[in-house]
């Protein structure tokens, strides 16, 4: 399944439209050590009023699609600072529509260190527009629509639904029914009732708690066969935040679950875990993977986007459970401090290598690791060498904790590598020189004052020394 999937995005970049109403998330975060003597309240210390700005509701669901090979687009209705923002984080917003005298939603949070304290929504009522101009601008994004349609083979279309006044169900019936004359699939992420506005939708996602707000009939099971046949769609997916997912393919009934439910200590965060499994659900659905296989990456999805902070996007290397990863195309449009270190690795691991390492990935954020192939390993160090094999030595580094990512090269140096990577830093041990370092002239250099140990040669030299007494 993931092997199917990590193929599909290599070979085809999908065009996805991503329909639904924009936010931003505004994170501010300080410390409290005292009660204000004034009043009994805790008093939030903070260096700046700044706070961090990130992409929210349908924009979250674009920026989890930034390290897939995707081109989005989203339609949604903004105003000056939003579309200034989404600007910054290089969204295409060429078929928004600006506000005529309305806001976009901003949702602060405040944080004491990693725990909220309070969400302040800053919000009106259909973004603070009269009906008369609502209407307009509806009307100017079904424009934007037919226009990317025409110039664009769409792969999907995405409707985003926060219930913050951009989908009536005019709009809506609009989207969907032009979408299934022009045979492209559509997703519907609602947010409340009624459920006749998404009508001939081709995949329908609720979470549990918007199932119950949209129909009432009994059951789990009974309530998304109603939604099924009341809305015509083909597929319901109905998630149950970390606990797995249910619903209804052509009428068979399926139910989900994990095998390991994720520990709460391990959840760092829920917002926008939603659009993280929408995104990567419309994704899969985009390279046309069976949709029960899709919405089983889409849960892992959402299980590694939970883990992480501040609507971080999800990557191929959050989908996978082993580190060794046999390209970096994923890698190209990070928008984290990337460290590389490379090496032989031969006959295990030294002291200096763990120190080394570990030096390494507190450089940047993620830690690369280069580990020369077997025949790269005979030709630099003898036709004995390698001792073990480049599968058994990537097996060994990728266990240690600091290492995220290990590939294999099989040229004499990473040079290649490196160019085509563009690492932020690159470390070598304290016995090298700066200059004499592959890529010195492509990332900034830092080295690892060297441990006095024995190197895997000189190890190589006494065990069989040793062997031989």
């Amino acid at each position: 399944m993931i092997e199917n999937f990590f193929s599909a995005n290599k070979n085809l970049k999908l065009n996805i439209i991503v329909i639904g109403d924009i936010a931003i998330d505004d994170y501010h975060h300080g410390k409290i050590s005292r009660i204000s003597p004034e009043f009994p309240v805790a008093i939030l210390n903070s260096q700046n009023k700044q706070g961090c700005q990130f992409p929210g509701m349908a924009a979250n669901v674009c920026h989890q699609m930034k390290h897939f090979n995707v081109s989005p687009y989203l339609l949604g209705l903004v105003d000056t600072s939003t579309k200034s923002i989404l600007n910054e984080y290089q969204f295409n917003i060429d078929y928004c529509v600006p506000l005529i005298n309305g806001k976009n939603p901003l949702k602060t949070r405040f944080y004491d260190n990693n725990h909220p304290l309070l969400r302040w929504d800053i919000e009106q009522s259909n973004y603070g527009e009269i009906d008369k101009d609502l209407e307009f601008l509806r009307e100017s994004l079904l424009s934007n629509l037919y226009e990317i349609t025409e110039n664009n083979n769409i792969h999907i279309v995405v409707l985003s639904d926060y219930n913050k006044g951009l989908f009536d169900l005019k709009f809506a019936q609009k989207i969907i029914n032009f979408c299934n004359i022009k045979n492209i699939p559509t997703i519907v992420d609602p947010k409340k009732p009624p459920l006749i506005k998404w009508e001939n939708c081709t995949y329908f996602k609720p979470n549990s708690i918007e199932l119950n707000d949209l129909t009432f009939d009994g059951s789990t099971k009974k309530q998304i066969k109603k939604i099924s046949t009341d809305l015509n769609c083909k597929g319901v997916v109905v998630t149950q935040e970390g606990l797995g997912f249910t619903g209804t393919l052509n009428d068979c009934f399926f139910d989900y679950k994990p095998d390991n439910v994720l520990p709460s200590e391990q959840v760092n965060s829920t917002i926008g875990a939603g659009d993280a499994f929408l995104s990567m659900l419309a994704v899969c659905l985009g390279h046309n993977i069976d949709f029960i296989d899709s919405c089983k990456l889409a849960f892992a999805a959402g299980s590694k986007y939970v883990q992480k902070k501040h609507n971080s996007p999800i990557s191929i290397f959050d989908l996978s459970s082993s580190k060794i990863i046999d390209n970096i195309d994923f890698l190209k449009t990070r928008d984290y401090k990337l460290v590389f270190t490379n090496g032989c690795f031969d006959f295990g691991l030294t002291l200096a290598h763990v120190e080394c390492l570990n030096f390494a990935k507190q450089q940047g954020d993620k830690l690369l690791v280069a580990i020369n192939q077997d025949e790269s390993v005979s030709r630099l160090k003898g036709k004995d060498r390698p001792i073990m094999s480049f599968l058994e030595r990537a097996k060994i580094v990728s266990a240690l904790e600091c290492v995220d990512f290990v590939i294999g090269f099989n040229e004499d140096t990473p040079q290649k590598l490196i160019k085509d990577l563009l690492p932020s830093i690159i470390v070598k041990g304290g016995d090298y020189k700066k200059e004499d370092i592959i890529g010195n002239d492509l990332a900034e250099v830092r080295l690892f004052d060297y441990v006095n140990v024995d190197s895997t040669t000189e190890k190589i030299i006494k065990f069989k020394t040793k062997l031989l007494l």
